[in-house]
């Protein structure tokens, strides 16, 4: 899945090729988990998340998820996510900060625990290698230092124990094309994902995807970024199968029957 000289020369050439598997970074999440997962319970539940930055994973394993599969089309959040994975085991630290100082001092107690982990050791010293300045570390991201997820997690060192003790999957998919994993779960956390879906045929192939990855009881869970409610192809598809269900700057749906 990861070829770290491929996936490092495209991080660099992101913004000339434009490729949305290499895109800019969250460097944390701007959703309310509070108003979005107050209704659930996610205490020993088997959940599907996409990465964006790593602070749903991360509190989803804080509420007491069983397991947290995830996914995402950005390769570059792969990569983030381990990193990010590493500031908790190594420093205590729930966000890197954006300087070549700190990643470098990071990388240097790093110990790759296997060949992933070593894909992206090489990939992190191969990015700091090549920028000169803290500003070319913080162009990586979009959305700018807010570190929100302190607000739910004060205790790293116990999220520390509770990743170490888990073996998350994480696969690079686009969730609107089709998708064949084996496992299926309690919740699937899309964020907002079907705000960018603009097609019939795109909302068949994920309304599908969540058809073979759901439990029959389980819950899609999606947030509001751009829009209050469901495009009215999203309601016209996802209805065809699912009960829609309005949450504070969210939603989620239910299989029908």
């Amino acid at each position: 899945m990861l070829n770290y000289e491929r996936d490092l020369s495209n991080t660099i050439n992101r913004k000339v090729n434009r490729m949305k598997c290499y895109d800019s970074l969250y460097f944390s999440s701007n959703e309310n988990f509070n108003n979005l997962f107050s209704s659930f319970e996610l205490h020993d539940k088997d959940i599907f998340s996409i990465i964006g930055s790593g602070d749903q994973a991360f509190y989803f394993y804080s509420q007491g998820a069983k397991q947290v599969d995830l996914y995402d089309v950005n390769i570059v959040s792969i990569y983030y996510y381990i990193l990010r994975i590493w500031c908790i085991k190594y420093l205590g630290d729930l966000y890197p900060k954006l300087k070549i100082d700190y990643i470098k001092n990071l990388l240097s107690i790093v110990k790759p625990i296997n060949s992933f982990e070593e894909n992206i050791y090489k990939y992190w010293n191969g990015f700091i290698d090549y920028i000169s300045h803290d500003s070319e570390l913080d162009s990586l991201f979009f959305i700018g230092s807010n570190p929100m997820l302190e607000k739910y997690i004060d205790d790293v060192s116990a999220l520390d124990k509770i990743l170490r003790d888990k073996k998350t999957s994480i696969v690079q998919m686009d969730i609107t094309r089709p998708v064949n994993l084996d496992k299926k779960y309690d919740v699937v956390f899309v964020s907002n994902i079907p705000e960018y879906i603009y097609d019939t045929k795109s909302f068949n192939t994920y309304s599908n995807n969540l058809d073979n990855l759901l439990k029959n009881d389980g819950v899609v869970i999606g947030s509001n970024i751009m829009y209050p409610g469901p495009s009215i192809i999203e309601n016209k598809v996802l209805s065809k199968k699912y009960d829609y269900h309005n949450i504070n700057r969210g939603y989620y749906y239910t299989k029908k029957g």
